[in-house]
């Protein structure tokens, strides 16, 4: 693949921030954090397009409402008067000046560019078709992914998948009533994250078989074999793949580092972290996940992953 723009996306809590970081170390590559994100804050303003739920879906019939601000942001030219509008000390002033530089620079000088946003996983097939977008899909385990909400405490308002009846259409038809069910009654985090985990991950497995030319690659590969993991990855996207590029994987990847409690941290112990979930969760809490989502969990995962 030698696509000018790359996105990563999958689940929330699946890695994508450490795989989008990492690819994006490589030289003459741009990183975009998130513009599908709801929350308008300093670091997600680079995109002037209001985008009302999370999972927001865009095809034909609402791309109008998203197609110009989207343009901008892929062609590098960022939203200075929202970002500036967020500034209220001088470190986020600060912020503000060194963001418009980058993507000034990487825009004169024609930069490959990684888009980094799980939300956007719904219009991946938009996306494509609209702007050329090389895609690649984070997969994790559904434990890992349920022990993370839990620990985070992350609940989902299933109500902004209701409010999208085109998108139940096209892609949830099978979980309507399950996700209004959840919409109208808060449900423990643990059955919110089963539920999500499902939504995203058969929908997942339907674009793994319509689109060859995807790449699907599982969180805890990465993990596992991070340097020989991420050289094919770069070579399969048409990457440059070099010493810095190395030492920068090392770095947010390695053994020596510690496991931090910050969501948003990307420096790990990316072998310890993929275990994390069969400590943390109860041997209960882990049949009640595997029975209810291993109708599509076999397509990713076999007994030796449980």
């Amino acid at each position: 693949m030698t696509n000018k723009l790359i996105l990563v996306t999958g689940a929330h809590r699946s890695g994508t921030t450490w795989v989008g970081k990492m690819l994006a170390s490589g030289p003459d590559v741009a990183y975009i954090h998130e513009p599908f994100n709801i929350k308008k804050l300093l670091g997600y303003s680079i995109c002037g397009a209001k985008f009302p739920y999370w999972f927001t879906y865009i095809d034909s019939f609402n791309e109008k409402d998203y197609y110009g601000e989207l343009n901008k942001t892929f062609s590098l030219k960022y939203n200075f008067p929202k970002a500036i509008s967020f500034v209220d000390s001088p470190y986020s002033f600060h912020r503000v000046i060194k963001e418009y530089y980058y993507f000034t620079k990487h825009r004169q000088i024609g930069s490959k560019i990684i888009v980094k946003d799980p939300l956007a996983f719904f219009s991946t097939v938009w996306l494509q078709q609209k702007f050329g977008f090389s895609i690649l899909v984070i997969i994790r385990h559904p434990a890992a992914f349920a022990n993370s909400l839990i620990r985070l405490g992350w609940s989902h308002p299933f109500s902004h998948f209701v409010f999208q009846p085109e998108l139940i259409r096209i892609y949830l038809d099978e979980y309507r009533e399950i996700i209004t069910e959840y919409s109208e009654k808060e449900y423990p985090i643990i059955d919110q994250a089963i539920l999500l985990w499902k939504i995203i991950y058969s929908t997942a497995f339907k674009f793994k078989e319509k689109h060859k030319d995807w790449i699907f690659i599982r969180h805890e590969d990465l993990s596992q074999n991070p340097l020989i993991e991420f050289e094919e990855l770069f070579s399969r996207l048409g990457l440059v793949f070099n010493n810095s590029v190395k030492e920068n994987l090392l770095k947010y990847s390695e053994s020596s580092n510690e496991i931090s409690t910050d969501p948003y941290n990307i420096q790990r112990k990316s072998r310890e972290i993929i275990k994390k979930w069969k400590s943390n969760l109860s041997n209960q809490e882990i049949q009640k996940i595997r029975s209810n989502v291993e109708q599509i969990s076999q397509h990713f995962y076999d007994e030796s992953d449980w």
